[in-house]
Order: C-alpha cells, then structure tokens, then sequence
C-alpha cells in the first residue's frame, strides 16, 4: 500500500512519525550529490546501470500501453490517438537518452549550505553501524545527477540524525561532517519509507499490517 506526505511534519506530529520509522526499519540511508572523482570503472558501471533502467522504463511504458487498457485510454486521451502516443513516447527515449549523455556536472546542484563539493571524496567512516555506500545516477527520489547513497543500521548514527530532523524535509543532515539529505528506511531490504528532502515529498509503501499502525497516528496523507 503506498501513501504519500507532502506538507511539513514538525514537533509531535514529526516524533511520532520518526518513532514508526524506526519501528518497522532495520536500515536508513542518506545521500548526496558528488562532485567528486571516482575511478573510471565505476562511473561507467554508474552510466549503463542508469542507461539499462531508462531502456527498461521505455519498454515498460510501451508494454503498459499495449497490455492496460486504462493506461491505453489515459494517454490516448492526453496525446490525442494512438499514432501520437508512439510519437509521445519515442519523444521520451529521445530525452532520456539526451540526458544520459549530458555531463554529470551540469545536474550537480549541492546542498544548501554545504561547501564541501568543492573537495569532495568517497564517504568513509569508523562507525560500527556503517553498511556500506555507493555511487548511483538513480536514487530513490531521484535521477540523472551522480549521488552517493550511504546505508547504516538503525542503531547510534540514526539517533544522531534524528537529533538533527526539526522537520522530516529538513537538509542538510550532518554525518561526520557530511552533508546528506534523503533519508529513506528499510526492512529485509525493502524500501518502506522514502523522503525527498527536496521535493518535500515523503512516499511509503507499507503492508497491509503497517499501514493500520500508520494510520493509527493520526498522521494527514495522500493515497
């Protein structure tokens, strides 16, 4: 079941919605747009991984378009007939394409407040509840820019970062000096909660179980 909050969460409110975070989570993550230099090998790992998801996000437009016949209708009514739903959705690659090839430089935008793209370098850390980190052109909330996502079990960090949180968008979010935004919450591995610290828009997708204990908190959200 997904939901979605977009307005500011602060005081009880945010507390409440923090404590159900961390209750159904046994990981977060935090990223940041990098600037910075990464070997060769792993920025063209980063580059077809993202052009892979772009001609798979292609393909599946094209076989919703065939096989949903609601889908079929939505987009024949905003195109105007079939003939201009293909035109509309070779556009799309067209773009997508386009913007896989541009520099990475030029979607670079860093955080407010945060000096430290000028230098910027991998994320490392001694912390015992850090997992692991990676570099990525398509986060959970967004796309195009070069981020490094770092994970860490819900454990010291967590409660260091939810210190920080006046307001579930607020960024940057400060880790060993680095700065972040974006948190998201997982269980198993499974994405439940994603912000965008930016976008102000936080999604969850819960279980049927864990969306009756989310309502109960009596917290304002979108279907």
């Amino acid at each position: 079941m997904r939901y979605e909050i977009q307005w500011e969460l602060i005081g009880k409110e945010l507390e409440k919605f923090l404590d159900f975070a961390s209750k159904i989570s046994d990981e977060f993550s935090v990223a940041r747009y990098f600037n910075g230099v990464i070997p060769d090998e792993v920025l063209k790992s980063v580059h077809d991984e993202y052009k892979d998801m772009l001609i798979q996000g292609d393909r599946n437009r094209r076989k919703a378009f065939s096989e949903n016949m609601e889908y079929r209708q939505r987009i024949c009514e905003f195109t105007g007939s079939v003939e201009a739903a293909e035109e509309y959705f070779d556009q799309l690659y067209q773009q997508d394409m386009e913007g896989l090839e541009e520099g990475l430089e030029e979607f670079f935008i860093p955080a407010e407040g945060d000096r430290s793209f000028e230098t910027q370098r991998p994320f490392e850390t001694e912390r015992e509840d850090f997992l692991k980190s990676r570099f990525t052109r398509a986060t959970l909330v967004t796309s195009g820019a070069l981020f490094e996502v770092c994970y860490f079990r819900m454990g010291k960090t967590w409660n260091e970062v939810r210190n920080q949180l006046t307001d579930l968008f607020q960024y940057p979010i400060k880790i060993d000096e680095t700065s972040f935004e974006n948190p998201a919450f997982y269980r198993d591995g499974e994405a439940k909660i994603m912000v965008c610290s930016h976008d102000e828009v936080c999604t969850l997708d819960l279980t049927a179980q864990e969306a009756e204990e989310f309502k109960k908190l009596g917290i304002e959200f979108e279907c």
